[in-house]
């Protein structure tokens, strides 16, 4: 069992500082901004481009995540939380190395504005609650998308869906579980 621990930290070691040596010739992440007013203007519907529409629903985890790191009240939650921002980063950096399109800015806006700012006024246990919730249908939606582009996509959709619907398979497990716990 310690032997798994050990190998398991070796290797993160190792991917985290190839990581870091990548992530020096990688263009930066896209910025996103979310709206703060109150009103935020209505949804804008499905983007008609579905590799867009994967990229949106990873940018709403990886916004929402943000939030919970530090907002989260279960230690599971925070640490799932955690998870997601660097998977939702890697992914973009591996869409980026691999030449698919990652606009330099994206916005988060519409009915996703709105349940940012729901998260933004949760607190405790109701906080843990939509989070999980939000993370779900989010994974949910990524895992579709994902399978779609592993079985029709362009190679390097291929590639970067085999391993991106493997992870949201993943964690829809871990989330069903911490939500079990809750």
């Amino acid at each position: 069992m310690q032997r798994r621990h050990v190998a398991a930290g070796l290797a993160g070691t190792t991917l985290l500082a190839a990581g870091e040596a990548m992530a020096q010739a990688v263009p930066p992440a896209p910025r996103v901004t979310v709206p703060q007013a109150p009103g935020a203007p209505p949804s804008r519907g499905p983007a008609t481009d579905p590799w867009r529409q994967g990229l949106e629903a990873g940018i709403l985890s990886l916004v929402t995540s943000q939030i919970a790191e530090s907002r989260a009240a279960s230690p599971q939650v925070k640490a799932f939380a955690s998870f997601e921002v660097a998977e939702q980063r890697s992914i973009v950096q591996a869409q980026q190395l691999a030449g698919l399109p990652v606009p330099p800015q994206l916005k988060v806006e519409g009915d996703e504005a709105r349940l940012v700012q729901q998260l933004e006024t949760a607190s405790g246990e109701e906080f843990d609650r939509l989070y999980l919730r939000l993370q779900l249908a989010s994974h949910q939606q990524l895992l579709a998308l994902h399978q779609r582009f592993r079985a029709n996509g362009s190679r390097e959709q291929k590639i970067i869906s085999t391993m991106a619907a493997v992870t949201a398979e993943q964690h829809l497990r871990l989330l069903q579980g911490i939500q079990r716990q809750g």
